[in-house]
């Protein structure tokens, strides 16, 4: 098992796109890839729960101007999985264009308040609305695994938000939902961020469908009548059908 911080800075310096440009595809032969921005007000443990899964150790105090893209790998049902974690600083504004740039770039997304943070519980809505504007959210669009988090679970007597309020608006936008303890447990962490890659893998899949595999055969065929007559038979789909296989 590898981890790696691959960047440790404010990532508002940036000058370009550069920084968040290619395709979420990493590792050698077998090895699937998935790339996680975690979002939400500061203070609510993003670092603390991207830090205690790829260490499994419990760091409290972190400077929240400070955003980081952490490298992980690990094994998820017998598969390796590599992550590439962004955690996000606390004080980014929603609205920002650089904001929008991270959530480009990721595959899939935390949402995490406080259970002990109304404010921070209010910010879900706007978060989840500027995942859907940035990464399309019609009937056409491919579905965004987003999870609703739920931190610091431990602080139970000063609860503000609810279990039950945390698993309504989860559902009412169409995210999954969780409350865990970046302090007391590692596995509810790691619990998390697998549920997230499991239902990142799903929604690729899903894009398999009927009507896209049809699709995929009538440029196949397309692609055979332009050979001609002369051509050597296809020993294999061209790049456009098989990228779509990865996951």
């Amino acid at each position: 098992m590898m981890t790696s911080l691959v960047r440790h800075k404010s990532l508002k310096k940036s000058s370009g796109p550069s920084r968040y440009g290619g395709q979420a595809r990493y590792g050698g032969s077998g090895t699937q890839g998935i790339r996680v921005v975690v979002l939400g007000q500061g203070g609510v443990g993003k670092t603390a729960m991207t830090v205690r899964f790829v260490t499994r150790r419990f760091i409290c105090d972190y400077d929240p101007t400070l955003e980081a893209i952490y490298k992980h790998n690990t094994y998820i049902d017998g598969e390796q999985v590599h992550f590439e974690i962004l955690d996000t600083a606390g004080q980014e504004d929603p609205q920002s264009p650089n904001l929008e740039e991270k959530i480009r770039w990721g595959d899939a997304f935390i949402i995490a308040y406080c259970i002990n943070d109304q404010c921070s519980f209010d910010e879900i809505m706007r978060f989840k609305f500027l995942i859907n504007h940035t990464k399309g959210s019609s009937a056409h669009a491919p579905e965004v695994p987003v999870m609703v988090v739920g931190n610091k679970r431990d602080l139970e007597l000063d609860r503000m938000v609810k279990t039950s309020e945390g698993e309504k608006i989860a559902t009412a936008l169409g995210c999954m939902f969780i409350e865990v303890s970046a302090k007391e447990s590692h596995e509810e962490v790691r619990t998390m961020f697998e549920k997230l890659y499991k239902k990142c893998k799903a929604c690729q899949a899903l894009k398999l469908s009927p009507t896209a595999i049809r699709k995929v055969m009538d440029k196949v065929s397309m692609f055979s009548s332009g050979l001609g007559n002369h051509s050597r038979p296809l020993n294999r789909l061209p790049s456009f059908a098989t990228d779509s296989m990865e996951i």
